[in-house]
């Protein structure tokens, strides 16, 4: 409800859509959500190609189950 009532009261109008109100507000802070996450995992090295070709030839030598098909 707390959501709710947010988005009623910052309405312009009585009848203005809620996602006319989302589309409109703005995000003051990013710090200790998401986009934190995101921000420090950019500074994290990729994997090259040589990782996942490292990787598949891991897989291809792991012995396969009899008893699937």
């Amino acid at each position: 409800m707390e959501a709710y009532d947010k988005l009623v009261r910052s309405r312009a109008t009585p009848k203005e859509s809620f996602s006319s109100v989302i589309k409109r507000s703005e995000v003051k802070s990013i710090s200790g959500r998401a986009g934190s996450f995101l921000i420090a995992t950019a500074k994290l090295p990729t994997l090259d190609d040589s990782y996942f070709k490292r990787w598949d030839s891991f897989v291809d030598r792991k012995q396969k189950n009899p008893w699937q098909d």
